[in-house]
């Protein structure tokens, strides 16, 4: 018997309601979402903080080091006059009073009496002589910071002699009492046509090589970019550049240099007591030609400065400079700066070792 099929109902199945989120559902979302986020950000945040802090360490101490070998690897070879063989007892040591002129001159050498220059001099930080020399060449320096003049040959030869320019160069005479013509100890000129370096070595014919005289005189600027006023300070040296002195920046975040120096008293070559010179008589008072031509050693002091503030951060400590004392606490925005002091001593080998010769 077939079954008759079920009538369809008049009514439609049940089917669920469907709704959206609640305002209290959304409310909690979006908090969640906020504090994610937030936490996010300030994981960034700190992340980024942290690696600046990093870079500014880092650059500090790079640039620290970096400042302080170049000052380390010139005051080595202060007092390099290539083939000159004057010894320390036979030559008379001259003091330029003005590192910053370039004219010939002025710049120590003279043949006829062997006078040579001091391989080192320098300017204390108090000292007034420094006055007259920033409208000339020291200029922006850091308040009370020292300034360092080194003096010395090239290590490379110039070859050939060159025959014109400004730029002064130095030649040694190596003859021998075998010579039938005596010469000068040596020649201290500009380039000249027909030349003027017409020295010879120990054979009597060949003539010696010539090289470059430079005088390097090393300061703390308050700024970098000066024309702009940036504020970093940095270490600049300036250069003799034949009849003119040029400015070269070194590193910055330089905050400060100060210079102690180690005088020979008795004629070995060693250092014997270390002292300041300036004409302030709480640093001993200035030193003389004698007293620079026995410099020995000197000890730098270098305080370094992160070239950026650290947010937050306050630099309470001080400073030991050496025989200055040691520099008192910052204040105001300066505090916000991490610092450090690099200092070495270095010993004049040129110098040291001329008093070994007869």
């Amino acid at each position: 018997m077939t079954r008759a099929p079920m009538a369809m109902s008049r009514y439609p199945r049940h089917r669920p309601r469907l709704r959206g989120f609640s305002l209290i559902e959304l409310m909690i979302a979006v908090a969640v979402t906020l504090f994610v986020v937030l936490a996010v950000t300030t994981l960034f945040t700190n992340s980024s903080a942290a690696r600046k802090e990093i870079e500014n360490a880092g650059q500090q101490i790079e640039n620290g080091r970096y400042a302080i070998g170049l000052i380390r690897e010139d005051v080595r070879l202060a007092g390099y006059y290539g083939e000159l063989t004057t010894s320390y007892s036979s030559a008379t040591w001259a003091l330029p009073s003005n590192p910053c002129d370039p004219t010939l001159a002025n710049l120590g050498f003279n043949a006829s009496t062997s006078t040579m220059p001091v391989a080192v001099s320098g300017f204390e930080g108090h000292d007034t002589a420094i006055g007259a020399l920033s409208p000339q060449c020291i200029t922006n320096r850091v308040a009370n910071s020292d300034v360092l003049v080194v003096r010395r040959a090239s290590t490379t030869l110039t070859s050939p002699a060159p025959t014109s320019g400004s730029k002064p160069y130095l030649q040694a005479s190596l003859q021998t009492a075998l010579c039938p013509s005596p010469e000068a100890a040596f020649v201290f000129d500009i380039p000249r046509s027909p030349t003027s370096y017409t020295l010879h070595k120990g054979d009597c014919a060949t003539v010696t090589p010539v090289r470059q005289y430079h005088v390097h005189v090393y300061y703390v600027s308050a700024c970098d970019d000066c024309a702009s006023n940036d504020g970093i300070p940095t270490l600049k040296r300036v250069e003799l550049s034949g009849n003119a002195m040029t400015t070269t920046s070194l590193a910055q975040g330089i905050a400060d240099l100060r210079i102690d120096y180690g005088l020979d008293t008795n004629n070995d070559g060693a250092p014997d007591v270390f002292k300041k010179c300036g004409a302030d008589s709480a640093y001993s008072g200035p030193c003389s030609a004698a007293d620079w031509a026995n410099v020995m050693m000197v000890k730098v002091y270098l305080l370094t400065r992160n070239v950026e503030s650290s947010p937050g951060y306050l630099d309470d400590k001080t400073y030991d400079m050496g025989l200055v004392g040691t520099l008192p606490a910052f204040t105001g925005d300066a505090r916000n700066y991490k610092r450090h002091v690099y200092s070495t001593p270095i010993r004049l080998v040129n110098v040291s070792d001329r008093r070994e010769m007869p």
